[in-house]
């Protein structure tokens, strides 16, 4: 399957929007997400905000054999400018299980490749499975795995650094 990442522009940014509701949606599984009057999540500004323009910040679509499948959102993580941070990444339900999210996520490494953070929700294991078993196809067992709080909320915090070229 040929995957590629697509920078979200602004003619692109109501695709992310919408793929978000989805996103979200998944979410409410494991966090309290409420709807709006109107049955959608509600995204605060400051979550898509700095992707539209925001230095440190890059959105990609993914698409599988030119399809969308989902999205990722990069950044430099606030706490710590060094670190590549990835906030959300989602992978639409059709599919996961397909390596679609694995190669994207390699693509991604490549693309910036330095030092690394994932952070997962303590409840959303399948996000668990897959987290591990992307970073060690990536890194094998040169990652380091904590419990730590960001905000107002636990996680995984996944770290490793990715400087080898094309993956």
């Amino acid at each position: 399957m040929d995957i590629t990442l697509t920078p979200v522009s602004s003619q692109s940014h109501t695709v992310l929007k919408n793929l978000f509701q989805l996103y979200m949606y998944d979410m409410s599984a494991f966090i309290a997400l409420p709807l709006t009057e109107e049955g959608c999540f509600s995204v605060p500004d400051h979550v898509l905000a700095p992707y539209d323009d925001a230095l440190h910040h890059w959105a990609y679509l993914i698409y599988a054999d030119n399809e969308l499948a989902g999205f990722a959102m990069l950044r430099r993580y606030p706490e710590d400018m060094s670190c590549l941070d990835m906030d959300q990444f989602f992978i639409i339900n059709r599919f996961r299980g397909s390596n679609v999210g694995k190669a994207a996520f390699k693509q991604l490494v490549a693309q910036h490749q330095g030092n690394w953070q994932i952070r997962v929700l303590l409840k959303n294991t399948p996000a668990h499975y897959f987290w591990q078993s992307a970073v060690r196809d990536l890194v094998g067992e040169a990652y380091q795995r904590s419990e730590e709080k960001d905000r107002d909320l636990i996680m995984t915090f996944i770290r490793f650094s990715y400087e080898g070229g094309a993956v």
